[in-house]
């Protein structure tokens, strides 16, 4: 089925699509279902992930605009941040990141790449859910020195992120039906933001799937992020009517996985992580990935029968280059690989 629309159209510039639809089943053991993956970490733009898809819209929206420059927030190690300044490389604006908030500082991992793609790295104290204003005093500097900037929020999570995940699950659709399979039972992916979850929300609702979709949070409790996850798919039913006739009241998020600090890298997820990539050959990154996926493992412990029996997907929202940010804490595992050898 197709999604009919008169949407706002993607650049056709940034990433490759479709992106992999494939079986993982080593690692379905682990939460004793049918698990397949949706490799967005296998996008194509700068190493990858989910934010690719909204950076799509969200650039030939500021092209639209007559925008030369990309203005956005995130984290130290951010993955939309070192995504947005690859888009703005290959869309030939420029680009300046506003940073801050937990994480690793050091010129490695994402944000090494930030710099090797020529964005400009300014950094703030403001929490990151909050930085309307900061932004906009960026925004200034940059019109006084002549530019025209696009502004894009925390994570790409607007209506125009949210559009860009309806139509992820249409291209998901079409891969099942290319398969002869049927819908998953269950969506699991990493949720901070909003967009990516409200997407997948409002494109399985209108391809009429039966569909759970379950946003295993990184960093907000389960109240705020919900909010925020409403407030994505009420910004999109505004801009794009057909829309509007879905619920937000069912919304599945799990906070387990916020007791830590954001980007806080534990030994359980370390083991965890490690233990994927041995088992299946897959790489998680630190943040999202890696913390989606061993909450949903600890979810299968705490409910035996959630996972079992059930055709469950993955969605990898990629991330990986943060790996190399934690090294030290991968690293401290060295010792103990080569004692297992030798």
């Amino acid at each position: 089925m197709r999604i009919e629309d008169d949407s706002p159209k993607r650049t056709g510039l940034l990433g490759h699509y479709p992106t992999p639809l494939e079986p993982w089943p080593q690692l379905g053991e682990l939460l004793d279902c049918e698990l397949w993956a949706k490799r967005d970490d296998l996008i194509g733009l700068a190493f990858g992930g989910n934010k690719t898809r909204k950076l799509d819209y969200l650039v030939q929206d500021a092209l639209q605009q007559g925008a030369d420059w990309l203005l956005t927030t995130g984290a130290p190690q951010s993955n939309h941040c070192r995504q947005s300044a690859a888009a703005a490389a290959k869309a030939g604006l420029g680009c300046t990141l506003l940073l801050g908030g937990p994480g690793i500082r050091s010129v490695t991992g994402n944000l090494l790449l930030n710099y090797v793609m020529g964005a400009e790295v300014e950094w703030t104290t403001t929490d990151m859910h909050e930085r309307e204003d900061a932004l906009q005093d960026v925004a200034d500097r940059l019109r006084a020195r002549g530019h025209t900037p696009s502004i894009i929020p925390l994570g790409g999570s607007n209506h125009l992120g949210t559009w860009a995940f309806v139509k992820a699950v249409e291209e998901l659709s079409q891969q099942l039906d290319a398969l002869g399979s049927s819908p998953p039972d269950i969506i699991i992916t990493a949720s901070s933001s909003g967009a990516t979850q409200a997407g997948l929300v409002l494109g399985t609702q209108a391809l009429g799937w039966n569909t759970r979709v379950l946003g295993i949070s990184v960093d907000l409790p389960r109240e705020p992020l919900q909010a925020l996850v409403r407030q994505c798919i009420q910004s999109a039913q505004q801009a794009y009517p057909p829309l509007a006739g879905y619920p937000s009241n069912d919304l599945w998020i799990e906070d387990l996985m916020t007791e830590e600090e954001y980007a806080a890298f534990t030994a359980p997820e370390l083991e965890s992580l490690v233990e994927v990539a041995r088992k299946g050959g897959v790489l998680l990154d630190p943040v999202y990935t890696g913390r989606a996926f061993l909450g949903a493992r600890k979810l299968a412990e705490q409910t035996p029968r959630l996972f079992a029996g059930k055709r469950v997907l993955f969605w990898h929202t990629g991330g990986t280059p943060a790996l190399f940010s934690y090294s030290r804490g991968l690293a401290s595992y060295a010792d103990t690989w080569t004692e297992e050898k030798s």
